[in-house]
Order: structure tokens, then C-alpha cells, then sequence
């Protein structure tokens, strides 16, 4: 896998964290709102954010010259209230 499709990978584990970390209230917020702020500050578009009980998908995606590149991700809001 090249470079930019792990740094991509990186974004997604990053955005699911913060928006598990929101859902638990350990950041202010709303959970994919703050998962988007994540991805946009990173580069990427974030396509999808899930959140069925206390665990979140995320879907971002980034244009890498003539295609786009996706990758996903999930975290679990332990305690989420």
C-alpha cells in the first residue's frame, strides 16, 4: 500500500476517535461534526459517519491525482452516556 493511502488510514482512525471521544463527552460536540473538522484539517472529505449504539464508522476519502482514495475506520465510545 503507498504512502498516501496509510496517512488516509491514519485520518480515519483519528476522526473515529474523536468522535467516540465526543460521544463520551471527553470533547465538546457533536460526534461526526467533529470527525469531519478531523478529516478536513487533514486533507480529506469524510463520506460517511455511523453511529449504531456505541460504536462509530467512519468513511473519508481524499483526490490522489486522477482517482479518489477511501478509507475507513471505527471506535468505541466506552461509557458513552
Amino acid at each position: 500500500m503507498e504512502l498516501p493511502a496509510k496517512l488516509l488510514e491514519l485520518v480515519a482512525d483519528l476522526a473515529a476517535i474523536a468522535a467516540a471521544d465526543t460521544m463520551t463527552g471527553i470533547i465538546a460536540g457533536i460526534p461526526c461534526e467533529n470527525a469531519r473538522e478531523i478529516a478536513a484539517g487533514n486533507g480529506a472529505s469524510l463520506d460517511s459517519c455511523r453511529i449504531v449504539s456505541e460504536v462509530v464508522s467512519i468513511r473519508v476519502g481524499k483526490q490522489d491525482l486522477f482517482f479518489e482514495v477511501f478509507a475507513s475506520a471505527k471506535a468505541v465510545a466506552m461509557g458513552a452516556t
